[in-house]
C-alpha cells in the first residue's frame, strides 16, 4: 500500500512537472526525479521541507517514511527512493544513480 501511494504521488508529480514540456522530459528515472525535486524545492535549500512536500501532494505518513534520518527534510537521496519505487512498479530494475548505486526504499 505504501509503495502504491508513493507511486501514485510520483506519477502525479511526473505529469505535473513535465506537462508543459513533455518532449524534453528526461526518461531516466533518476534524472526525472532530480528535476522534479529541483522544481519542488521552492526555497533552493537542496532539501524538501514537509510543507513543500505536502504542497506537492505527499502526505505526512509518506514523508516520514522517506525521511530516513528523521531530520524533518527530504534530501535528494531520500526523495530518489520514489524514483526506484516508480521504476520497479513499471517493471524496471530500479533507479540507478550516477555512481551506479541503486536507490532502495526503507
Amino acid at each position: 500500500m505504501k509503495i502504491a501511494l508513493a507511486t501514485l504521488f510520483a506519477l502525479g508529480l511526473t505529469g505535473a512537472a513535465f506537462a508543459a514540456d513533455y518532449e524534453s522530459a528526461p526518461t531516466d528515472p533518476v534524472e526525472r526525479y532530480t528535476a522534479i525535486f529541483q522544481q519542488l524545492d521552492e526555497d533552493g535549500s537542496q532539501s524538501l521541507s514537509e510543507e513543500e512536500a505536502n504542497a506537492a501532494g505527499l502526505n505526512s505518513e509518506s514523508f516520514a517514511r522517506l525521511d530516513t534520518n528523521s531530520d524533518k527534510v527530504l534530501s535528494l537521496e531520500e526523495f530518489l527512493v520514489l524514483a526506484n519505487e516508480a521504476d520497479a512498479q513499471s517493471g524496471g530494475s530500479g533507479a540507478t544513480g550516477s555512481d551506479g548505486g541503486t536507490y532502495e526504499g526503507q
